[in-house]
């Protein structure tokens, strides 16, 4: 057994072996959740739910970046179990947050063609077992009758997570580790590029760039999170 499927069965124990010993808390406040079919708890739930939608942003390549809430408290506390402690029924939460958003932006995204969620290199999605951004593009694409394109976009880099790095090592970090697969589908297309956290939008306008660079017309992005 090679050393990723190893260390990927350990941490599956550990979290199986923390969920027997707290099976039916909320991860966000402990609360009990043997009434609750959930998640999460009803309050956090609420509160998620009440949560305060960013401010759209844009980037040099993208016309506009939409989020969900800010990357803080109940909101980083739940994406931190969607990721890290493979919990990807987290999702169920996220949607009503996602459907929040879509009755303000959905007109805005009548011409988007093709959804693309960031992707993860080969080696991390086995790892985790997942590509997070795929789940949420799923949401997403079910809501607004349009389709997915997951292995257009390719990690080609496996690279340092984003999280604590500066605006410029950020850069340096993603530096030509995307590639476009098969850019003729993506010639001409309005495309909604998708990601969990946005933090200086670094991410998404290196994915935006390779993509207007081999053909597309017009990029938009969105997220669950973005931080202050």
């Amino acid at each position: 057994m090679n050393n990723i499927k190893t260390t990927k069965l350990f941490l599956a124990l550990i979290n199986a072996c923390m969920d027997l010993l707290s099976p039916v808390s909320c991860p966000v406040c402990k609360k009990n959740l043997l009434k609750f079919p959930c998640p999460i708890c009803p309050a956090c739930k609420t509160a998620l739910l009440e949560s305060k939608i960013p401010p759209a942003v844009t980037t040099a390549y993208m016309s506009k970046i939409w989020s969900c809430f800010f990357y803080e408290n109940i909101a980083k506390n739940c994406i931190h179990q969607f990721k890290y402690r493979q919990k990807p029924n987290m999702t169920a939460i996220f949607q009503l947050n996602i459907q929040h958003l879509l009755l303000t932006i959905t007109p805005l995204l009548k011409n988007i063609d093709i959804i693309i969620p960031v992707p993860l290199h080969k080696t991390r999605k086995h790892f985790r077992g997942f590509n997070q951004t795929e789940l949420i593009a799923k949401i997403l694409s079910k809501n607004l009758s349009i389709p997915i394109k997951p292995n257009i976009l390719i990690k080609t880099k496996k690279t340092m997570p984003q999280v604590n790095l500066p605006r410029q090592e950020r850069i340096i970090n993603l530096k030509n580790c995307f590639c476009v697969q098969n850019s003729r589908i993506i010639h001409g297309k309005n495309i909604l590029i998708v990601d969990d956290v946005t933090t200086t939008g670094t991410t998404l306008n290196i994915c935006a760039k390779e993509l207007i660079t081999r053909g597309a017309k017009e990029i938009f992005g969105f997220t669950l999170a973005k931080t202050r």
